[in-house]
């Protein structure tokens, strides 16, 4: 598999919703995007997290692995989300307070979806954003 992460991968200040997010692109075939901290990298690895937050995307139910999966998500290693197609992967981060209604307001070119939580252990303070042609955890 020919690695594009190098040309095409980039982040830059971006102060679009809020001052001081950084913007990141990240080249993308695929259909997850992982979120994590290089720090825990070997423990997601060791844990087989990457193969569990994918079980999401089985149409066959694998109970036991469910319960792993459950028990992996509490460890705040790794944040998974779906996409619903391919091509390349475009986000502010935003460290902080949740957006205010007037952060959230519309952007053109921009769409919004329901926000979400989850918790995150960035022990480094480095958040990696990788997809199926960039991840390094298995």
């Amino acid at each position: 598999m020919e690695d594009k992460t190098t040309s095409e991968d980039r982040t830059a200040p971006s102060d679009l919703i809020r001052k001081g997010a950084t913007h990141a692109e990240v080249y993308n075939e695929g259909l997850m995007v992982y979120l994590y901290d290089e720090k825990n990298r070997q423990a997601i690895i060791e844990r087989n997290g990457r193969s569990l937050v994918n079980i999401l995307y089985s149409r066959t139910p694998e109970p036991e692995k469910e319960k792993q999966l459950a028990q992996f998500s509490r460890s705040a290693l790794l944040v998974a989300y779906g996409l619903q197609g391919d091509g390349g992967v475009e986000v502010d981060v935003i460290v902080g307070e949740p957006l205010s209604p007037e952060e959230m307001r519309p952007v053109r070119g921009l769409k919004w979806h329901k926000p979400q939580t989850s918790r995150l252990s960035l022990p480094s303070g480095r958040l990696r954003i990788e997809t199926g042609n960039s991840c390094r955890i298995g």
